[in-house]
């Protein structure tokens, strides 16, 4: 079965958006998707992998907001 691109691209950003990810990682998640199926990596995988990244990097930046306004 073939699944196009946009259709993967909606799937992540359908993950990515409930986590409060800013628009740049909402951006980003489904390219890093896209291009890890390009290379070799699975579909499944490949989309547990950009949604996994984009956690990542959003409670990373919820971290840093709360250490700034701590104090």
């Amino acid at each position: 079965m073939n699944v196009s691109n946009p259709v993967i691209a909606r799937i992540v950003e359908a993950k990515v958006r409930p986590l409060g990810a800013a628009p740049a990682i909402v951006h980003t998640a489904p390219k890093l998707a896209i291009a890890a199926i390009r290379h070799g990596q699975r579909r499944i995988p490949a989309i547990h992998l950009a949604v996994t990244w984009a956690a990542m990097h959003t409670d990373q930046n919820a971290s840093a907001k709360r250490e700034v306004s701590d104090e």
